[in-house]
């Protein structure tokens, strides 16, 4: 009967175990929701200054040209696509990076995913191991 009692304890242990580690999935999953939404936020936030700045840099040069009377230039023209080429620039980096952080996060929950898998896995390897020691015991 010992040898019975041990068994059900260990099965469930191991179900406890598993429950726990399904929760903590269940929490790693919303942080990095959390995470992936803060990081959405703060590259939007960036990209609004992205474009404040290059619109207040559009309006200086397009007002100094007036005022030299290079307005429609070649000059005047060349520094505007500059300006764009830049901001382009600026926010393809920006997503790159944001993209980066998401795939990083979505890593890692996979190999989470993976060790808690192979802890549950172990667990019931252990399990049946004590079962089959204790059928032997019992012969």
């Amino acid at each position: 009967m010992a040898i019975s009692a041990l068994v059900g304890v260990a099965v469930a242990a191991t179900g406890a175990s598993i429950v726990q580690q399904n929760k903590a999935n269940k929490m790693q999953k919303r942080a990095q929701s959390e995470q992936r939404a803060g990081n959405k936020s703060q590259a939007m936030q960036e990209r609004r200054n992205q474009l404040r700045e290059e619109r207040i840099r559009r309006a200086q040069l397009l007002q100094v040209s007036a005022a030299s009377g290079t307005a429609e230039s070649a000059g005047e023209l060349g520094a505007l696509g500059v300006l764009s080429t830049n901001l382009s620039s600026n926010l393809g980096s920006n997503l790159g990076a944001l993209q980066t952080s998401q795939n990083i996060s979505i890593f890692q929950q996979q190999a989470n995913d993976a060790l808690n898998r192979a802890q549950i896995y172990q667990g019931v390897s252990q399990l049946a191991m004590a079962g089959a020691v204790g059928m032997k015991k019992g012969k």
